[in-house]
């Protein structure tokens, strides 16, 4: 993927999430605050990353893991 379709992919994938997210928060309780919002959106984005399964396997996850700690991107 080149850089420009590396930016497209993630604002698509935000603004997707963004959108679900807003469409649903007219459900979401009262006294909701910072906290249970951010898990909500860890959890929705767990989502669509990983669907139900939620699982990450195999040298691919293995490889991606190894590049983020040698590009210091934590």
């Amino acid at each position: 993927m080149t850089k420009k379709e590396r930016q497209q992919f993630i604002r698509e994938l935000t603004n997707n999430v963004k959108e679900d997210l807003l469409k649903e928060c007219g459900k979401y309780p009262t006294d909701w605050d910072g906290f249970e919002l951010r898990w909500r959106v860890a959890d929705v984005y767990g989502q669509v990353v990983f669907g139900e399964n939620g699982k990450r396997k195999g040298k691919r996850y293995l490889d991606y893991k190894n590049t983020v700690l040698i590009k210091n991107l934590i």
